[in-house]
């Protein structure tokens, strides 16, 4: 039987944080890629991502390997 909702863990959050800064011109193909490494769904990513983890750091800058600072 499926959780109805899926507590995040820091490690959860920093696979987040990783593959935004991998690629963050396409936010939604990182959603896509954290939720296969997670198990959860794309939705439960981006509603993290949206109110947790943008709105609670504030000094979160979307940085590219290969472009620098988004």
């Amino acid at each position: 039987m499926a959780r109805p909702y899926h507590k995040f863990t820091k490690e959860e959050d920093d696979i987040i944080i990783e593959e935004i800064q991998l690629f963050p011109e396409n936010l939604k193909a990182c959603f896509e890629e954290a939720s296969k490494k997670i198990g959860v769904p794309t939705t439960s990513i981006r509603y993290r991502y949206y109110e947790h983890i943008k709105r609670n750091n504030t000094c979160f800058t979307l940085v590219s390997k290969e472009q620098g600072i988004v």
